[in-house]
């Protein structure tokens, strides 16, 4: 496994492409991952981020699946 790194706000911003402000009400909710203070700064784990892109993706592709399953049975309904 490949060594976790810290990422700091600018990093996770361009890699999950969502706002700041977007981003915290995510992580207000609870649905993004924590920041990790060292010191004065705030970073984020590079492996729960990863982790967390990957279970949008999953969550994504799982609903299309449903989504697409239910129009060809409506399709063949009609």
């Amino acid at each position: 496994m490949k060594p976790d790194r810290f990422l700091r706000l600018q990093e996770v911003l361009y890699r999950v492409g969502i706002s700041r402000s977007s981003l915290y009400k995510l992580m207000e909710t609870d649905q993004f991952p924590a920041q990790i203070k060292i010191g004065y700064s705030s970073v984020w784990s590079e492996r729960a981020i990863t982790t967390w892109m990957e279970a949008q993706i999953a969550a994504s592709l799982s609903a299309n699946a449903n989504t697409n399953t239910e129009l060809a049975e409506v399709k063949h309904v009609k």
